[in-house]
């Protein structure tokens, strides 16, 4: 089983390729997001380290945490980011390698691990290489502002606070540019893919 990490700034259009991953060749997709996201649930191991963090008021109704709200305390906080990534990284991590001992056990051929922050949590030694999606700024901010409906104090922060684009290239094994038509990006993946012999 071949593993890719797939790593880019936000806005960068990593979930398509994502998609298209997975509908081309079968990939299985791990989004650290979306683990994070359940360690983090009520009940799960995270959840208690980032109530103590964050208090009663980032709670929905049902008492699970609001994601969004915590995305706002954390706008220009390092110090409450550093405190979330400490209180979640490990549990993601004891996730991810659970799941990559289970997928070693199938048929599965290629495994891809998503994340903007692969890099800095130290996901680069697990994958065989790294994938950096690239796209220029100004699409990138088109995509959060209109996709997403994302303010400009956001995505400026957001970006702010993940790696440069030459960190990104400097840390990466292959670079494609999502920048316009995606029918480009899925040729550049289609080449890889045919390189590494899985499709």
């Amino acid at each position: 089983m071949r593993i890719i990490g797939v790593t880019g700034g936000v806005g960068s259009g990593k979930s398509r390729l994502l998609d298209y991953l997975h509908e081309r060749c079968g990939a299985v997709i791990i989004r650290l997001d979306d683990v994070g996201r359940d360690v983090m649930k009520k009940g799960a191991e995270a959840y208690d380290a980032v109530l103590d963090i964050f208090g009663q008021e980032v709670l929905d109704a049902e008492g699970e945490f609001d994601r969004a709200a915590i995305a706002q305390l954390m706008l220009g906080s390092t110090d409450k980011k550093k405190q979330l990534e400490a209180a979640v990284f490990p549990s993601i991590r004891a996730r991810v390698e659970k799941l990559i001992k289970d997928w070693e056990q199938t048929d599965c051929r290629l495994l891809v691990i998503e994340s903007a922050i692969l890099v800095e949590s130290g996901y680069k030694a697990v994958c065989d290489e790294v994938w950096y999606i690239y796209a220029d700024i100004d699409t990138r901010v088109a995509r959060l502002r209109f996709g997403r409906g994302y303010s400009d104090y956001r995505i400026y922060n957001t970006m702010a606070s993940q790696l440069t684009e030459a960190e990104f290239r400097e840390n990466a094994d292959y670079v494609i540019n999502n920048s316009g038509d995606f029918g480009a990006t899925a040729g550049a993946a289609d080449k890889r893919l045919a390189a590494l012999g899985l499709i």
